[in-house]
């Protein structure tokens, strides 16, 4: 039987009672909410079990890729040498994958869903080395404490990280340095002549790779009209650039996809003269603070911290009673470009300031994010615990009060 013994019963570990549902309460500003169990806390709590039991490396002999959906996410389990260990993301060459949506993976390690029946209703994928997947029974012993350890930490709104850790190199840091490469080298305009734009998934990013005109750019995103598309994961675009992996044999697989100006494709050698110590610079710079390179790349766009904050004061004008909802007074930090905005819900009405937080008015939890993720937040294109698990929304003080951001919605 696939995976017939590795219903993880973990919540079982934690004192819990399975009651139906009932209306949210409102948490008060100084109470805090209970933290929500995660995909991220299990991981966590996983990693530090392995962590105390390296003799599982002996036992099972093999690597798991947990790959996630809705929200994405990714997370590899190795046991297949050295101490063992836990790490976000796509690492090395796992032998297992399993597939399945974020919400059946708690439901299965919950015992609320039986993996076999996962498995056969086609929600559990699993692929590689399936009969590995008969070796994770050991998640059954995960200690209840660092469930709870991991959990507390999170604050309720970590999960799985669908990014590199930032002591490894990312495709965000490879075109950083592409970006600086091509300041440096004006003369590939000429040479190549054509634009980019390369799509990666798991997780998912788009980039723009100029060199039809100017100077010739790197930006996020797609920018104008590419002439080709280039259509890789993002582990076999790491490989790619680093030579690990040959773009023709990734094209012959199926694993590569080119579209539009295919001929263009092949003046991309220059991605291999890339220097090392460039990626790591701008790694360095992408966990310090965002790049010149990309920060000048980025297309211009006007701030839109001012309109949503205008159409919050409209809001609780018209609907004083949204403060009652919240009950804390909120710091917003905003980045690209800096600003910085108090949302006073700890009383009705409740007030928008512009600038720093007034001497009379106690702060219980900033948010720090960029001027365009708290417009994607506000228009419902993200959600905070997306922003949270890509690390693009810090927060501090009261976490609970990040659940409770329902007043931004539809304000851009």
């Amino acid at each position: 039987m696939v995976l017939s013994n590795a219903a993880i019963e973990l919540y079982d570990e934690i004192p819990h009672k399975k009651e139906k549902p009932k209306p949210k309460k409102k948490v008060p500003a100084s109470g805090g909410a209970p933290a929500e169990l995660t995909s991220g806390v299990i991981f966590t709590a996983i990693g530090a079990y392995v962590g105390k039991h390296p003799e599982l490396v002996g036992q099972v002999g093999s690597s798991y890729l947990f790959k996630l959906t809705g929200p994405d996410s990714a997370w590899t389990v190795d046991l297949s040498g050295g101490a063992g260990s836990v790490s976000p993301g796509v690492v090395g060459k796992p032998a297992c994958t399993l597939e399945l949506s974020d919400s059946d993976f708690l439901d299965m390690t919950s015992g609320k869903a039986d993996p076999q029946k996962l498995y056969f209703g086609g929600k559990l994928k699993i692929s590689g080395d399936v009969m590995a997947s008969q070796k994770l029974t050991f998640l059954q012993k995960v200690d209840k404490a660092d469930v709870a350890a991991a959990l507390a930490e999170s604050g309720g709104l970590s999960g799985g990280a669908d990014e590199a850790t930032p002591s490894a190199p990312t495709s965000g840091a490879i075109f950083t340095a592409i970006g600086a490469y091509v300041t440096q080298h004006p003369e590939l305009v000429g040479q190549v002549s054509s634009s980019y734009l390369f799509k990666l998934t798991d997780p998912d990013s788009a980039w723009t790779v100029d060199l039809g005109s100017g100077a010739g750019s790197v930006a996020a995103g797609k920018v104008g009209k590419p002439a080709c598309t280039l259509e890789l994961s993002d582990s076999d675009f790491m490989d790619m650039t680093s030579g690990k992996a040959d773009p023709q044999k990734l094209y012959f697989s199926g694993k590569l996809k080119i579209s539009g100006d295919v001929m263009a494709s092949q003046k991309l050698t220059f991605l291999q003269e890339i220097d090392p110590k460039e990626v790591e610079k701008a790694l360095k710079e992408m966990v310090d603070k965002p790049s010149a390179a990309a920060v000048a790349a980025a297309p211009a766009r006007e701030p839109a911290a001012p309109a949503i904050f205008a159409k919050l004061a409209n809001r609780l004008t018209e609907a004083p009673e949204l403060a009652d909802e919240v009950q804390a007074t909120i710091r917003f930090s905003i980045s690209e470009p800096e600003a910085h905005w108090v949302v006073d819900l700890s009383g009705t009405p409740g007030a928008v300031i512009e600038g720093e937080l007034r001497n009379d008015l106690e702060v219980h939890t900033t948010l720090a994010l960029s001027d365009e993720d708290l417009e994607a937040l506000a228009s419902g294109e993200a959600a905070a615990k997306d922003l949270f698990q890509r690390s693009r929304l810090s927060v501090e003080g009261d976490i609970s009060v990040a659940h409770r951001l329902g007043f931004l919605n539809n304000l851009a």
